[in-house]
Formats: structure tokens, C-alpha cells, sequence
């Protein structure tokens, strides 16, 4: 399990963001090139990957 699927079961970014308006949507990526591809073209704007080759490539 990682942080982000804590947060997403507890459901704390939502409690905080909903009432500022923000809507949080949740994705699942086979892998963190794949993540950080959507992040470059601005579809994701936080995300979690855990591979430093992943991360500096």
C-alpha cells in the first residue's frame, strides 16, 4: 500500500478540497513512466512513482 492509496481510502484530499471547489480524480497507471508522461502533458497533476531510474529518466 502506498501513501497515495491511503489517502485515497480515507478520503482526506477530498474533505479538504471539495469545499474550495476542486474535484479530485482518481487514476491507476501500469507503470511510473506512464504517470509521468500524463504529468508532462498536464493530465495528472500529483502523482506517486518509485523507481529513481523511473523518476530521472
Amino acid at each position: 500500500m502506498t501513501a497515495g492509496d491511503l489517502l485515497k481510502i480515507k478520503g482526506l484530499l477530498e474533505k479538504r478540497l471539495n469545499p474550495l471547489g476542486i474535484k479530485v480524480e482518481w487514476s491507476k497507471f501500469a507503470a511510473g513512466p506512464q504517470l509521468l508522461e500524463a504529468m508532462n502533458v498536464g493530465s495528472v497533476d500529483f502523482g506517486f512513482v518509485g523507481s529513481p531510474g523511473t523518476i530521472f529518466g
